[in-house]
């Protein structure tokens, strides 16, 4: 999950430089399930409370059974994003 607000400029950035990256969209695509959550919108608010996210952006990373693998905070250009994405697929 990527927990994101509306005002926050590095979450910007993530969504338009980062995620629109064709090796981290591939990447992303193929092994996870990605949902964007608006802390401030809908089931954000609490999802934001369930998984004590205070930064944003954050990415939480997540069993089927929700438990966190993986939690990142802030701003990831590409390279370092294809990174953390090659680190969970090696839990």
């Amino acid at each position: 999950m990527a927990f994101h607000a509306e005002w926050c400029g590095f979450c910007t950035k993530l969504k338009e430089n980062t995620f629109p990256d064709e090796q981290v969209g591939n990447l992303f695509n193929q092994h996870f399930i990605n949902l964007s959550v608006d802390i401030e919108k809908g089931e954000g608010v609490s999802l934001k409370e369930k998984f004590n996210v205070k930064r944003y952006p954050t990415l939480v990373f997540i069993t089927p059974e929700g438990e966190i693998i993986k939690e990142s905070r802030g701003y990831k250009k590409p390279d370092k994003m294809m990174g953390l994405a090659q680190e969970v697929l090696n839990l």
